[in-house]
């Protein structure tokens, strides 16, 4: 007996000096604990709010409703380099209710692929990619060669990035093509795209990758669908871009005439805001604000996707090439899922950081340009799907709590970021226009997978204007709004939109 409880004792020894976790054994995830909250919620509800297995289709009208409610406010920091401005409108869903869903991403598929090149060339004859061969003339060599030529008896050879001897070798290569050269240049046609999805294998900087992809063009239209995934299936990174119109009407935004990019038209000194439902035109656009967002339905439509809403405003952005003068919408979508609406992430605010135990996972990005033509672009970066809906009518902090929130830690978060930087003052001037409850996807902390939640949300839209040294009167209206702050609506938590939760 005195064994044993020597053994005891030292076996209460070992357990006591072990070091204590940083960490509980069993931790609760917070996306799990959020489910649960809303799941006590249906229990205790008489009313058919439960979870559903599928996301079902979006029953409901899916848009906002302004209610009763508007929000002012002002504050300025002790040091003056904070102030917070609101005047803001109140929006809701239109139903009367908001959802919970899971969510991860997907790819795209297959059959969405061959959907979209059928809507992009509907039955015309289309290309591959980067295979079409142009064949110089004798006189296009000729005159190549003069000018390596001359860069050489000018001493400017570093104008092209080489030395003499470079130069002189590559005259030497276009001589020798000289000789076979066809006294009319003329262009080798690429092989023609049937819509067929090609799956190429290759080494990521996360390991084995897998890319299907998707790519064809004419003259009047640029197809592009790649989806990206590791070796083990998981979906890492979805990008649809289509193109369309004749492309001597492209005009950048810097003049040139040789096309365009959705990034050179992001663009807020050259652009003004306006709403999808207006009907008025400026700068001799062929189509209303209203009518563009049309165009854009139709072609969501025809891709097959019904899910998708617009985004209440949209942008009108301006290019200028000599006399000529040019506008383009620039209109965003978002997901619905039962019938609620999720928040929009201005693409400057999509892509989140992540740590070391995290995969990036930038926000779901659906995005047109529409100009007298019709739909130009059409963008979709980060496919992502609801897998489950947990509530279709979650209870979420009331409006009252979430305005308390806001002017407790709104400023507790900006404060810190005016802090002098290498010497130089920083001012942040925030201008809230806008309140909305939607939903937000969040994903799990130190994850390992691209999964999370539609959660509802309280959004604070409005216009961040950030300065150094000097505290000017800048014009606001300007610059593009975005998300300035997010309470999550079931727990009242503040969501970081950089790391996603």
């Amino acid at each position: 007996m005195k064994k044993i409880i020597i053994l005891l004792f030292a076996l209460i020894l070992l357990i006591a000096c072990q070091p204590t976790p940083e960490t509980p054994i069993v931790v609760q995830k917070d996306t799990e604990r959020l489910v649960d909250t809303v799941i006590n919620q249906n229990a205790n509800r008489t009313d058919d709010v439960g979870a559903q297995s599928a996301a079902p289709a979006a029953d409901a009208d899916p848009s906002f409703v302004l209610s009763d409610k508007r929000y002012t406010y002002d504050y300025a920091s002790d040091n003056g380099r904070l102030t917070i401005h609101a005047d803001a409108d109140v929006y809701l869903p239109a139903r009367g209710a908001i959802s919970m869903a899971r969510v991860e991403q997907v790819n795209f598929t297959d059959e969405f692929m061959k959907k979209a090149f059928d809507v992009a060339f509907h039955g015309e004859t289309a290309y591959v990619p980067n295979t079409q061969t142009y064949v110089p003339s004798k006189k296009e060599i000729a005159q190549d060669i003069a000018y390596y030529q001359e860069l050489i008896d000018t001493g400017r050879t570093d104008e092209k990035l080489m030395d003499e001897d470079e130069a002189l070798a590559l005259i030497e290569e276009l001589k020798e093509q000289f000789e076979n050269a066809p006294d009319e240049a003329y262009t080798i046609d690429a092989p023609i795209a049937d819509g067929t999805v090609h799956e190429r294998k290759y080494n990521g900087g996360l390991g084995d990758m897998v890319s299907r992809e998707l790519a064809a063009f004419n003259d009047c239209a640029n197809l592009q669908i790649y989806s990206q995934s590791t070796a083990d299936g998981i979906p890492m990174y979805s990008w649809y871009t289509h193109e369309i119109g004749p492309k001597d009407s492209r005009v950048g935004v810097g003049g040139s005439e040789e096309g365009f990019s959705l990034s050179g038209w992001y663009n807020p000194n050259v652009a003004y805001k306006t709403t999808a439902d207006e009907t008025k035109t400026r700068y001799g656009q062929a189509f209303s604000a209203a009518e563009a967002v049309e165009q854009c339905k139709a072609y969501m439509q025809a891709l097959g996707v019904t899910d998708v809403m617009p985004v209440r405003d949209c942008t009108v952005f301006i290019a200028a090439s000599g006399d000529q003068v040019k506008a383009m919408y620039y209109i965003n979508f978002v997901r619905t899922a039962a019938g609620s609406p999720t928040a929009f992430v201005p693409i400057i605010q999509g892509e989140t950081g992540y740590d070391k135990y995290e995969i990036p996972w930038p926000y779901e990005s659906i995005r047109f340009l529409v100009d007298d033509t019709g739909v130009r672009t059409c963008q979709w970066f980060e496919r992502i799907e609801p897998t489950k809906i947990i509530s279709t009518d979650v209870q979420t902090i009331p409006y009252e709590e979430a305005i308390r929130i806001f002017e407790n830690m709104c400023r507790i978060t900006y404060e810190p970021k005016t802090k002098t930087e290498d010497n130089v003052n920083v001012y942040y001037d925030l201008y809230v226009n806008r309140i909305e409850l939607s939903m937000l996807r969040i994903r799990e902390q130190n994850s390992t997978d691209k999964s999370g939640l539609y959660t509802p949300t309280w959004v604070f839209y409005g216009k961040r204007v950030k300065q150094y040294n000097e505290h000017l009167d800048i014009d606001s209206d300007s610059y593009l709004d975005v998300i300035l702050f997010a309470i999550n609506a079931v727990d009242g938590s503040i969501i970081d939109l950089t790391k996603g939760y």
